[in-house]
């Protein structure tokens, strides 16, 4: 099977291991890449190759036809739930996370993050309530970077050896 496309996405209503037809890929949050060559729980081989930029998410349907509908499944980690009191303590949070190349996902009020010994340091800090929580985690990404792309103008030339 070959993924070039998320179809739709189910997380609000998931189906079940039960359901007919329904094939699960079981990934890790680290795991949701924009490629990859995986198999289903059902042993299927599936390639995923996504347009750059984006990435599975839970409750992505990765193939579908009459008879088969393959669904990413994201398991819950251990998370790190911050909730700033204010605008600027979520702001300064989510500059220290960066500055920490930590992923954090930021909610409604809250910014979570995988369990990091620095990052709680930042929290204790700023006095920000914080709690462990085991809960979905998807990394909000980057809207503004643009993808790299080349020139269709590039040339490489190789360099002649210095005669001697």
């Amino acid at each position: 099977m070959w993924c070039q496309s998320v179809r739709r996405n189910l997380a609000a209503r998931m189906p079940s291991t039960c359901e007919t037809g329904v094939d699960f890929i079981d990934l890790q949050w680290h795991e949701c890449r924009q490629a990859m060559k995986t198999r289903t729980v059902g042993g299927e081989p599936i390639n995923v190759l996504l347009p750059a930029g984006q990435q599975l998410r839970h409750g992505d349907v990765v193939y579908e036809d009459q008879r088969t509908m393959v669904v990413v499944r994201v398991a819950p980690c251990e998370l790190v739930v911050a909730t700033p009191r204010d605008c600027r303590e979520m702001a300064i949070l989510a500059m220290e996370l960066g500055n920490l190349h930590l992923d954090a996902e930021i909610g409604d009020g809250e910014i979570s993050f995988v369990p990091d010994p620095r990052a709680i340091e930042v929290l204790d800090k700023l006095c920000s309530s914080w709690k462990h929580e085991r809960r979905r985690f998807a990394p909000t990404r980057m809207m503004c970077a643009p993808a790299v792309s080349l020139n269709a103008n590039l040339r490489v030339i190789r360099s002649r050896p210095k005669l001697q």
